[in-house]
């Protein structure tokens, strides 16, 4: 019985095994031939042991094979890494030598553009302390601007005081010029009814028409006046021999009353006092009302006899013309009511002039 072949290694019986295909793959074999060692010589010294083609033909195993190039492949596969990553630092050091490169080319153009950074940054310093400048410049002229604006306003602010005052005192200077023109003595009505001013306050007989915040006029005086009033205007009418056809009039001192025509029943007071003020105030601004339309009313039949007849302060719809100024007491503005009962008095003042005048030319 013949022998089966043995491993030229291991000496283990071998079975033989017809393949086309090599027993080493051919990729191995190419990453060995670099290399150059004793390993190296002895492997292909194997390969050609186990060569068909050698006179004495000697076989190795498998196993053997593989133990032989086990270390080798290891050493292959160790060897392509260190390749790898020898490559891959010298693709990084290409790199950092182009961007050096790269750098070194732009330091220049770097410099030239640090040197207009620079050179805009001052710019800009100076822009801002230049605009620095001007904001403070403009906030100056600003306050400059409102104090003028306040001056202006002070300014018109007292010129309509000083025209509310010069039309005050043209009118008055008017009915002086007449009074002087025509009138050769003081009369009666003049000497019972006298008529000024004093302060703010329009007066009859020395008696304070009005009441303001800072000069509280007592009731008792203003009510006082308020009978002459009355009692002045009911004397005009008796005097030219009227009749008025809108209200009746009570002169009756302190305590005189006013009533319309037609509801004659219904007397409203032109008085007031402090426990009766929120009650009697709508019914007391009535009669201040009704009072002034007599007012107008006398002067409507007077304008018929003097067509020339101007009143100083003129009514219309129970208003005075001069800053549309009504006789109503309010409160909140005591004022306002005591400007209008000073006009209301310098009416009946040219009503005693025109009176009188025409008495004295008849």
């Amino acid at each position: 019985m013949e022998d089966k072949p043995r491993c030229y290694y291991c000496k283990i019986q071998v079975s033989l095994v017809d393949s086309d295909q090599p027993l080493i793959p051919s990729s191995l074999l190419q990453n060995l031939l670099p290399y150059n060692s004793e390993k190296i010589v002895e492997i292909d010294r194997v390969l050609l042991l186990a060569s068909k083609n050698y006179p004495s033909q000697q076989y190795v195993c498998l196993n053997c094979l593989e133990n032989l190039f086990s270390p080798i492949e290891k050493e292959t596969n160790l060897a392509t890494m260190n390749k790898k990553s020898l490559e891959e630092h010298l693709n990084l050091f290409k790199k950092e030598l182009e961007q050096q490169t790269l750098d070194n080319s732009d330091n220049s153009l770097i410099f030239d553009l640090e040197q207009k950074l620079q050179n805009l940054k001052n710019e800009s310093q100076i822009l801002a302390n230049e605009l620095l400048k001007h904001e403070n410049t403009l906030s100056e002229l600003k306050k400059e601007e409102q104090g003028y604006w306040i001056d202006a306003n002070k300014t018109e602010m007292d010129l309509l005081l000083f025209e509310e005052g010069h039309s005050e005192v043209t009118q008055r200077l008017k009915i002086a010029e007449d009074e002087l023109k025509y009138l050769s003595s003081i009369n009666v009505l003049n000497e019972l009814f006298y008529i000024s001013t004093c302060n703010q306050f329009g007066t009859i007989s020395g008696l304070r028409l009005g009441r303001l915040d800072s000069d509280m006029v007592s009731w008792d005086e203003i009510n006082a006046a308020w009978g002459h009033c009355v009692l002045l205007l009911s004397t005009l009418f008796r005097m030219k021999g009227f009749v008025s056809a809108q209200c009746i009039l009570y002169p009756l001192g302190n305590c005189s009353r006013i009533s319309q025509v037609h509801d004659n029943e219904k007397k409203y007071d032109l008085f007031m006092t402090e426990t009766s003020f929120s009650k009697n105030l709508s019914k007391y601004n009535l009669a201040q009302s009704l009072f002034l339309d007599v007012i107008y009313e006398l002067s409507l039949l007077l304008e018929a006899e003097c067509p020339r007849l101007l009143l100083p302060v003129k009514i219309e719809n129970r208003i005075f013309k001069v800053n549309t100024m009504e006789i109503k007491l309010d409160a909140g503005n005591k004022e306002a009511w005591t400007r209008g009962l000073k006009y209301l008095l310098q009416d009946l003042k040219y009503l005693i002039y025109i009176c009188v005048k025409e008495d004295y030319l008849h």
